[in-house]
């Protein structure tokens, strides 16, 4: 049996350290994303504060529009951010939970786990 676990250990920390890979580069998608949004905004925004601008002209309305798509686009990706930190903490969690799950089986106090 003890292969078997090993076996399945093996998979279970190269899955965990794929799944880390892509949590590590969606949350620096996210805050590129989060950057780049704010900056798109700042410059709409002043664009379309512009005096020169026609009060309702086309390039006042499109420099708006983008205003307020790349504040919502800031906006998801800080929420995705915030989503990537909830999945660390009960990652975190779940780890001190099956730690003493894995130091009984290594040490054969099986049966015996320890709470926190």
């Amino acid at each position: 049996m003890a292969p078997f676990l090993q076996s399945k250990w093996a998979t279970l920390l190269r899955i965990q350290s794929e799944v880390e890979m892509v949590k590590d580069a969606a949350e620096t998608a996210a805050e590129v994303v989060e950057e780049v949004a704010a900056a798109v905004e700042k410059a709409s925004a002043e664009v379309a504060e512009a005096e020169q601008l026609p009060e309702h002209g086309a390039l006042r309305r499109a420099a708006a529009l983008v205003e307020r798509a790349s504040r919502e686009v800031a906006e998801e990706a800080h929420l995705a951010h915030d989503i990537i930190h909830k999945v660390d903490e009960i990652e975190e969690d779940v780890k001190t939970m099956i730690e003493p799950i894995i130091d009984n089986h290594k040490h054969g106090t099986r049966g015996t786990i320890k709470k926190h």
